[in-house]
Protein backbone atom coordinates (compact mmCIF):
# COMPACT_ATOMS: atom_id res chain seq x y z
CA UNK A 1 0.00 0.00 0.00
CA UNK A 2 1.71 3.24 -1.17
CA UNK A 3 0.23 6.72 -0.28
CA UNK A 4 -0.04 9.50 -2.79
CA UNK A 5 0.63 12.92 -1.55
CA UNK A 6 0.95 12.03 2.09
CA UNK A 7 -2.38 9.76 2.14
CA UNK A 8 -4.49 10.06 5.32
CA UNK A 9 -6.59 7.08 6.91
CA UNK A 10 -8.62 8.82 9.99
CA UNK A 11 -11.28 7.15 12.46
CA UNK A 12 -13.98 8.63 13.77
CA UNK A 13 -17.46 7.95 14.93
CA UNK A 14 -19.00 6.04 17.82
CA UNK A 15 -16.76 2.63 17.21
CA UNK A 16 -14.01 4.44 18.60
CA UNK A 17 -15.24 6.07 21.33
CA UNK A 18 -15.55 3.23 23.88
CA UNK A 19 -11.86 3.29 25.97
CA UNK A 20 -13.50 0.33 27.53
CA UNK A 21 -14.00 -1.93 24.43
CA UNK A 22 -11.20 -0.07 22.44
CA UNK A 23 -11.32 -1.13 18.68
CA UNK A 24 -8.61 -1.02 15.93
CA UNK A 25 -8.71 1.63 13.25
CA UNK A 26 -6.23 0.25 10.66
CA UNK A 27 -5.72 -3.32 10.92
CA UNK A 28 -2.64 -4.75 9.15
CA UNK A 29 -3.07 -8.80 8.70
CA UNK A 30 -5.62 -11.06 10.54
CA UNK A 31 -4.37 -12.56 13.92
CA UNK A 32 -2.18 -15.35 13.07
CA UNK A 33 -1.34 -14.00 9.50
CA UNK A 34 1.57 -14.77 7.54
CA UNK A 35 3.06 -13.20 4.56
CA UNK A 36 4.36 -10.03 2.58
CA UNK A 37 2.96 -6.50 3.51
CA UNK A 38 4.34 -3.50 2.41
CA UNK A 39 3.46 0.63 3.32
CA UNK A 40 4.68 3.74 2.52
CA UNK A 41 3.88 7.06 2.60
CA UNK A 42 0.83 7.04 4.82
CA UNK A 43 -0.45 8.94 7.58
CA UNK A 44 -2.88 6.82 10.33
CA UNK A 45 -5.22 9.45 12.39
CA UNK A 46 -8.01 9.94 14.14
CA UNK A 47 -10.64 12.67 14.27
CA UNK A 48 -11.96 14.80 17.44
CA UNK A 49 -15.71 15.94 18.09
CA UNK A 50 -17.59 18.26 15.32
CA UNK A 51 -20.61 19.34 14.71
CA UNK A 52 -22.41 16.40 13.42
CA UNK A 53 -21.43 13.65 15.68
CA UNK A 54 -21.93 16.08 19.01
CA UNK A 55 -25.54 15.43 20.69
CA UNK A 56 -27.90 18.00 20.67
CA UNK A 57 -27.33 18.67 24.58
CA UNK A 58 -23.19 19.11 23.61
CA UNK A 59 -24.08 21.72 21.07
CA UNK A 60 -26.58 23.38 23.24
CA UNK A 61 -25.03 23.19 26.91
CA UNK A 62 -20.89 22.83 25.82
CA UNK A 63 -20.96 19.60 27.81
CA UNK A 64 -18.55 17.70 26.14
CA UNK A 65 -19.10 14.40 28.16
CA UNK A 66 -21.89 13.98 25.56
CA UNK A 67 -18.99 14.74 22.37
CA UNK A 68 -18.04 11.21 20.64
CA UNK A 69 -14.04 11.30 20.62
CA UNK A 70 -11.17 8.61 20.11
CA UNK A 71 -10.56 7.94 23.36
CA UNK A 72 -10.76 4.08 22.60
CA UNK A 73 -9.17 4.28 19.24
CA UNK A 74 -6.05 1.58 18.59
CA UNK A 75 -5.17 3.71 15.51
CA UNK A 76 -2.72 1.05 13.75
CA UNK A 77 -2.31 -2.99 14.66
CA UNK A 78 -0.28 -4.93 13.23
CA UNK A 79 -0.98 -8.60 13.02
CA UNK A 80 0.51 -9.61 10.22
CA UNK A 81 4.06 -12.23 10.28
CA UNK A 82 6.72 -12.94 7.46
CA UNK A 83 9.23 -15.40 7.19
CA UNK A 84 10.88 -13.31 4.87
CA UNK A 85 13.08 -10.94 6.56
CA UNK A 86 11.90 -7.45 6.49
CA UNK A 87 9.03 -8.91 4.26
CA UNK A 88 6.26 -7.11 6.96
CA UNK A 89 7.30 -3.57 6.98
CA UNK A 90 6.35 -0.12 6.79
CA UNK A 91 8.70 2.84 5.69
CA UNK A 92 7.96 6.85 6.00
CA UNK A 93 4.56 6.61 7.36
CA UNK A 94 3.49 7.92 10.23
CA UNK A 95 0.40 8.06 12.94
CA UNK A 96 -0.01 11.79 13.51
CA UNK A 97 -2.46 12.38 15.96
CA UNK A 98 -4.17 16.12 15.54
CA UNK A 99 -2.95 19.42 14.98
CA UNK A 100 -3.85 19.55 11.55
CA UNK A 101 -6.87 21.00 9.66
CA UNK A 102 -9.70 18.78 9.61
CA UNK A 103 -8.60 17.03 12.92
CA UNK A 104 -10.68 19.00 15.69
CA UNK A 105 -7.69 18.43 17.55
CA UNK A 106 -6.45 21.77 16.64
CA UNK A 107 -5.71 25.32 19.27
CA UNK A 108 -9.60 26.11 18.81
CA UNK A 109 -10.98 23.04 20.09
CA UNK A 110 -7.94 22.02 22.34
CA UNK A 111 -5.58 25.02 23.33
CA UNK A 112 -2.66 24.81 25.88
CA UNK A 113 -3.43 24.47 29.70
CA UNK A 114 -6.95 22.91 28.78
CA UNK A 115 -6.38 19.83 30.95
CA UNK A 116 -9.13 17.50 31.49
CA UNK A 117 -10.71 18.37 27.96
CA UNK A 118 -13.03 15.33 27.07
CA UNK A 119 -13.29 16.53 23.48
CA UNK A 120 -9.68 16.09 23.21
CA UNK A 121 -9.06 12.38 23.64
CA UNK A 122 -6.94 11.31 20.12
CA UNK A 123 -6.71 7.75 20.86
CA UNK A 124 -6.08 4.61 23.49
CA UNK A 125 -3.05 3.49 21.85
CA UNK A 126 -1.46 4.63 18.65
CA UNK A 127 0.44 1.36 17.57
CA UNK A 128 0.35 -2.22 18.51
CA UNK A 129 2.47 -4.91 17.61
CA UNK A 130 0.66 -8.02 18.24
CA UNK A 131 2.54 -10.87 20.15
CA UNK A 132 2.52 -13.66 16.84
CA UNK A 133 3.54 -10.22 14.57
CA UNK A 134 7.20 -9.36 13.23
CA UNK A 135 8.26 -6.43 10.99
CA UNK A 136 10.44 -3.89 9.76
CA UNK A 137 9.41 -0.49 10.22
CA UNK A 138 11.80 2.94 9.61
CA UNK A 139 11.02 6.59 9.85
CA UNK A 140 7.99 6.11 11.66
CA UNK A 141 7.00 8.66 13.97
CA UNK A 142 3.96 8.41 16.04
CA UNK A 143 2.98 11.73 17.03
CA UNK A 144 0.43 13.24 19.57
CA UNK A 145 0.72 17.18 18.62
CA UNK A 146 1.84 19.60 21.12
CA UNK A 147 1.25 22.41 18.88
CA UNK A 148 -0.49 23.35 15.80
CA UNK A 149 0.75 23.16 12.98
CA UNK A 150 -1.77 25.32 10.67
CA UNK A 151 -0.88 28.47 12.81
CA UNK A 152 2.23 30.64 12.10
CA UNK A 153 3.37 30.15 15.24
CA UNK A 154 2.99 26.77 15.69
CA UNK A 155 1.00 27.32 19.15
CA UNK A 156 0.82 24.61 22.01
CA UNK A 157 -2.09 22.54 22.47
CA UNK A 158 -2.92 19.99 25.01
CA UNK A 159 -4.30 16.91 23.92
CA UNK A 160 -4.53 13.04 24.77
CA UNK A 161 -3.36 9.60 23.61
CA UNK A 162 -3.09 7.09 26.10
CA UNK A 163 -0.24 5.04 24.77
CA UNK A 164 2.57 5.47 22.44
CA UNK A 165 4.15 2.28 20.99
CA UNK A 166 3.12 -1.12 22.31
CA UNK A 167 5.09 -4.88 21.40
CA UNK A 168 4.15 -7.73 22.75
CA UNK A 169 6.04 -9.42 19.37
CA UNK A 170 8.57 -11.97 19.85
CA UNK A 171 10.32 -10.60 16.56
CA UNK A 172 12.36 -10.29 15.49
CA UNK A 173 11.30 -6.35 15.09
CA UNK A 174 13.42 -3.45 13.53
CA UNK A 175 12.59 -0.19 14.37
CA UNK A 176 14.83 2.32 12.96
CA UNK A 177 14.82 6.05 12.91
CA UNK A 178 11.65 6.10 14.63
CA UNK A 179 10.00 8.28 17.54
CA UNK A 180 6.99 8.66 19.79
CA UNK A 181 6.25 11.41 21.27
CA UNK A 182 3.98 13.34 24.22
CA UNK A 183 1.35 9.67 25.32
CA UNK A 184 0.44 9.50 28.49
CA UNK A 185 1.35 6.55 29.88
CA UNK A 186 4.35 5.09 28.02
CA UNK A 187 5.86 6.30 24.52
CA UNK A 188 7.84 2.81 24.10
CA UNK A 189 6.62 -0.23 26.01
CA UNK A 190 7.83 -3.36 25.17
CA UNK A 191 5.94 -6.64 26.80
CA UNK A 192 6.69 -9.94 26.95
CA UNK A 193 8.33 -9.23 23.54
CA UNK A 194 11.92 -10.45 22.01
CA UNK A 195 14.35 -10.08 19.22
CA UNK A 196 13.97 -6.06 18.98
CA UNK A 197 16.37 -3.65 17.61
CA UNK A 198 15.52 -0.10 18.32
CA UNK A 199 17.74 2.03 16.29
CA UNK A 200 17.82 5.81 16.74
CA UNK A 201 14.66 6.10 19.18
CA UNK A 202 13.18 9.77 20.12
CA UNK A 203 10.92 10.22 22.92
CA UNK A 204 9.04 13.20 24.45
CA UNK A 205 7.14 13.59 27.46
CA UNK A 206 3.94 15.39 27.36
CA UNK A 207 4.04 19.39 28.23
CA UNK A 208 1.45 19.25 30.31
CA UNK A 209 2.59 16.83 32.87
CA UNK A 210 2.15 16.52 35.87
CA UNK A 211 -0.59 18.02 35.65
CA UNK A 212 -1.93 15.69 36.11
CA UNK A 213 0.50 13.07 36.55
CA UNK A 214 0.08 9.66 34.33
CA UNK A 215 -2.06 8.02 33.51
CA UNK A 216 -4.43 11.07 34.14
CA UNK A 217 -6.73 12.73 33.04
CA UNK A 218 -9.72 9.41 32.28
CA UNK A 219 -7.02 6.82 31.57
CA UNK A 220 -6.18 4.53 34.10
CA UNK A 221 -2.82 2.02 34.21
CA UNK A 222 -4.68 -1.23 32.70
CA UNK A 223 -2.61 -4.92 33.63
CA UNK A 224 -4.51 -6.42 30.19
CA UNK A 225 -2.69 -3.79 28.49
CA UNK A 226 0.68 -4.48 30.27
CA UNK A 227 0.24 -0.84 31.28
CA UNK A 228 3.38 -0.17 33.00
CA UNK A 229 2.78 1.42 36.92
CA UNK A 230 3.93 4.76 38.65
CA UNK A 231 5.06 5.46 41.98
CA UNK A 232 4.96 8.81 43.37
CA UNK A 233 8.54 9.93 42.36
CA UNK A 234 7.08 8.86 38.71
CA UNK A 235 5.47 12.16 37.46
CA UNK A 236 5.45 11.79 33.62
CA UNK A 237 4.99 9.11 30.59
CA UNK A 238 8.17 6.83 30.14
CA UNK A 239 9.69 6.96 27.38
CA UNK A 240 11.15 3.16 26.92
CA UNK A 241 9.65 0.66 29.62
CA UNK A 242 10.82 -3.05 29.17
CA UNK A 243 8.93 -6.04 30.71
CA UNK A 244 9.14 -9.68 30.64
CA UNK A 245 11.42 -9.07 27.33
CA UNK A 246 14.62 -10.46 25.73
CA UNK A 247 17.11 -9.81 23.33
CA UNK A 248 16.52 -6.62 22.92
CA UNK A 249 18.81 -4.11 21.64
CA UNK A 250 18.84 -0.38 21.48
CA UNK A 251 20.96 1.90 19.91
CA UNK A 252 20.93 6.06 19.90
CA UNK A 253 18.38 6.56 22.44
CA UNK A 254 17.42 10.51 22.72
CA UNK A 255 14.73 10.70 25.20
CA UNK A 256 14.07 14.07 26.41
CA UNK A 257 11.64 16.17 28.91
CA UNK A 258 11.38 19.64 28.53
CA UNK A 259 8.68 21.07 30.63
CA UNK A 260 6.75 20.83 33.46
CA UNK A 261 3.32 21.84 33.27
CA UNK A 262 4.50 23.64 29.87
CA UNK A 263 7.01 25.60 31.95
CA UNK A 264 10.75 25.13 30.62
CA UNK A 265 12.19 26.74 34.12
CA UNK A 266 12.73 23.13 34.95
CA UNK A 267 15.42 22.65 33.06
CA UNK A 268 17.83 25.55 33.81
CA UNK A 269 20.52 25.95 34.37
CA UNK A 270 21.48 22.44 34.37
CA UNK A 271 18.95 20.53 31.89
CA UNK A 272 18.39 17.86 33.84
CA UNK A 273 15.35 18.58 36.35
CA UNK A 274 12.06 17.85 34.29
CA UNK A 275 11.34 14.46 34.81
CA UNK A 276 12.66 11.81 37.73
CA UNK A 277 13.14 8.76 35.75
CA UNK A 278 12.93 7.81 32.12
CA UNK A 279 13.58 4.43 31.19
CA UNK A 280 12.15 0.98 33.34
CA UNK A 281 14.00 -2.18 32.70
CA UNK A 282 12.17 -4.92 34.83
CA UNK A 283 14.96 -7.41 36.30
CA UNK A 284 13.36 -10.46 34.06
CA UNK A 285 14.73 -8.73 30.56
CA UNK A 286 17.60 -8.58 28.84
CA UNK A 287 18.12 -5.58 27.54
CA UNK A 288 21.62 -3.78 26.14
CA UNK A 289 21.38 -0.17 25.67
CA UNK A 290 24.46 1.99 23.36
CA UNK A 291 24.86 5.72 22.94
CA UNK A 292 21.91 6.73 25.51
CA UNK A 293 21.08 10.52 25.44
CA UNK A 294 18.73 12.18 27.68
CA UNK A 295 17.31 15.91 28.29
CA UNK A 296 15.59 16.96 31.37
CA UNK A 297 15.70 13.61 32.92
CA UNK A 298 17.05 13.46 36.66
CA UNK A 299 17.69 9.67 36.64
CA UNK A 300 17.89 8.05 33.23
CA UNK A 301 17.65 4.61 33.37
CA UNK A 302 15.98 2.66 36.22
CA UNK A 303 15.53 -1.19 36.96
CA UNK A 304 12.49 -2.51 38.65
CA UNK A 305 11.63 1.63 39.48
CA UNK A 306 15.50 1.81 41.35
CA UNK A 307 17.31 4.77 39.76
CA UNK A 308 20.83 3.60 38.12
CA UNK A 309 22.19 6.52 36.40
CA UNK A 310 22.42 9.80 37.84
CA UNK A 311 22.20 12.45 34.95
CA UNK A 312 24.55 14.80 36.51
CA UNK A 313 27.24 12.14 36.79
CA UNK A 314 26.97 12.39 32.80
CA UNK A 315 26.70 15.87 31.94
CA UNK A 316 27.65 16.03 28.14
CA UNK A 317 26.82 19.45 27.00
CA UNK A 318 23.32 20.50 26.17
CA UNK A 319 22.56 16.45 27.03
CA UNK A 320 23.14 13.83 29.22
CA UNK A 321 24.90 10.80 28.03
CA UNK A 322 25.44 7.12 28.43
CA UNK A 323 27.75 5.12 26.12
CA UNK A 324 26.62 1.25 27.40
CA UNK A 325 24.04 -0.64 29.39
CA UNK A 326 23.79 -3.90 29.77
CA UNK A 327 21.39 -5.88 32.22
CA UNK A 328 23.13 -8.97 33.75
Amino acid sequence: MFGEAWAVIAGTGSKFNDINNPQAIVQVGDPGSEGVTEISGVIFSTRGPSLYCISRRARTHADASFSITAAGAIVLQWNVHSNIKGGAGMWDSYVRLGGTAGSELQLAQCPKNAVGNRNCFAAFLAVHLTPQSNGYFEGTWIWLADHDLETLNGDQTTIYSARGLLSESKGPVWLVGTGSEHHIIFNYNLAGAANHYLGLPQTESPYHQPNPPPPGPLYTSLSEWSDPTFIGRERAAWGLHVARSRNILVFGAGLYSFFVNYDTTCNHPEWINCQEEIINVDGESSVSIYSLATVGVVHPLSVDHTPVINAVENRNGFAQTVTVWASS
